[in-house]
């Protein structure tokens, strides 16, 4: 048994085992998975399960890798995340005590686009109270037909990569695409048919609003109570950006 050691945290879904080959790494590391997370806060827990680790892969960003769990891991050499945004480690730490840090540089918009495009889908069309009555043996008793998108209003916050892919799929619905960020151009916004209008107009106007930004001090709390009382009734939120 290799005495490099490597652990994959937060496999929540026990995925990681069948999403990639691990025999070449096998014979040369013993590979442990683990289903928690360890997030700021939980260094005494953390430095119990991964301080035997010389290789950390962090599946998500909750996971926190800030100096007070850091410290506590002396054994750790590399440090990997699923990601290309690091938030959740401290890279100077790293850097300064010689911790490699290895970033994905996979393109994830594809998926988070799709998982956007089925909630609102799911959503508009009732699909979870369907297939729970279907479940319950009351086939379409009480779910009524749901909202046809064709002709509706989708407004996209945040025009990226995944803003973007939303609102092609968007127009290829037959959707009028209206879209808001703090640095979107009219330029940008065409260029995926979309309109560019206020945050207000954005929300006031649409049927279906999807928030695609990252996470900053400028994008925290961005949809409030007050935005929400913009929204028109029934209207739908789908938000696949960070919870805050």
């Amino acid at each position: 048994m290799s005495d490099f050691k490597v652990a994959i945290i937060d496999d929540w879904q026990n995925i990681a085992a069948e999403c990639a080959d691990w025999s070449v790494l096998r014979q040369k590391a013993e590979i442990t998975f683990f289903q928690k997370n360890f997030p700021a806060g939980a260094e005494d827990e953390a430095s119990t399960a991964l301080s035997g680790f010389d290789a950390i892969l962090v599946m998500r960003e909750r996971s926190s890798f800030q100096t007070p769990i850091l410290k506590r891991l002396p054994r750790l050499k590399l440090l990997c995340a699923t990601g290309a945004k690091i938030p959740h480690i401290d890279a100077e730490y790293c850097t300064e005590n010689g911790i490699v840090i290895s970033k994905s540089t996979a393109n994830v918009a594809g998926y988070a686009a799709e998982m956007t495009l089925a909630l609102m889908l799911a959503a508009a069309r009732k699909v979870p109270l369907g297939d729970a009555n279907m479940r319950a043996g009351k086939f379409q008793d009480g779910v009524g037909l749901g909202t046809v998108l064709r002709g509706r209003t989708l407004g996209v916050i945040g025009l990226g990569k995944i803003g973007s892919d939303l609102a092609l799929y968007g127009k290829a619905l037959g959707m009028r695409v209206v879209a808001w960020s703090q640095n979107l151009t009219d330029e940008k916004a065409q260029a995926v048919g979309a309109e560019r209008v206020t945050k207000d107009e954005l929300l006031a106007q649409s049927d279906v609003v999807t928030l695609h930004l990252v996470l900053s001090e400028r994008s925290r709390g961005v949809i409030g109570a007050r935005e929400l009382g913009l929204m028109k009734d029934g209207a739908i939120l789908v938000n696949t950006s960070r919870g805050p």
